[in-house]
Formats: structure tokens, sequence, C-alpha cells
């Protein structure tokens, strides 16, 4: 007679496809509210031209470098998160995944001393790549 464990199939998540898409969303997510946040706090006007040329003169950079900065972060916290989502499935939620990228990577700039622009910066880039992770994400049950 065969053994019944031998024909269950073990649970497993893929979050590769998410956290290729997350690295290459943060450095654009990140410079955008960067440029937002200096804006509500700079009390002089910005030339809006000027802003847009330099802005996607920048792009292909940006993409680029961010990607590279944002690899280790997103991997570790897909990786962390899956794991999660697998032993708990309120934690495959999309906010919870977005709470948790807001918090982790606002929470380690606000731990830096950074200024208020790029606590907040940091924090909506973390969210953001955190839920394009978990939109890459998927368990098998």
């Amino acid at each position: 007679m065969p053994d019944s464990s031998l024909d269950r199939t073990m649970k497993r998540e893929t979050y590769a496809a998410g956290v290729i898409k997350g690295a290459l969303t943060a450095g654009p997510v990140f410079v955008g509210l960067v440029a937002i946040a200096t804006a509500f706090d700079t009390p002089s006007p910005i030339d809006v031209t000027t802003a847009w040329t330099l802005l996607l003169a920048l792009f292909p950079p940006v993409v680029m470098v961010g990607a590279l900065l944002a690899v280790p972060p997103t991997l570790l916290g897909s990786v962390m998160l899956s794991w999660a989502g697998r032993s708990n499935v309120a934690l495959r939620l999309p906010v919870a995944w977005g709470l948790v990228g807001g918090l982790a990577a606002g929470g380690t700039a606000w731990a830096c001393s950074a200024d208020q622009p790029l606590v907040a910066a940091f924090g909506g880039t973390g969210s953001v790549c955190a839920l394009v992770c978990r939109q890459g994400t998927r368990w098998t049950d």
C-alpha cells in the first residue's frame, strides 16, 4: 500500500516576477515622490517645464540605478512576506504587504534621521514596491 504522504504536494510560493517588477518600479517612484515632497516643502514656485525635462532625461539612469539598489530589500521582503503568507492567509492581502513595505522603508529612513520629505518618499516607495511584489507573488496550496 503506497504511503499517502508521498501523494501530497509541497506548499510553495513563487515571487521572482514580483521582485523584478518591484525593483524596476523603485527608482521612478522614489524620484517622483521626492519631487512631490520637495515641491510641498519649498515655498518658491517651480518651473514645471524644466522639472519635466530633467525628469525625462534622468529616467533611464533612475530605472537602472533604482533597480540595482532595490533588489536586495524587495527580495528580502518578498521572501519573508511570501513565507508568512504560506502560514497565515491574512498576510497574503495586499494591504498587509503595503503596510509592511511602507513601514520597513520609511522606518529605516526615519531611524537614520532623514529629513521628513525623504522619510515620506522612502515610505511611499516601500509601499508601492511591496504592492507590486505582491501582485507578482503566487502561492500553491
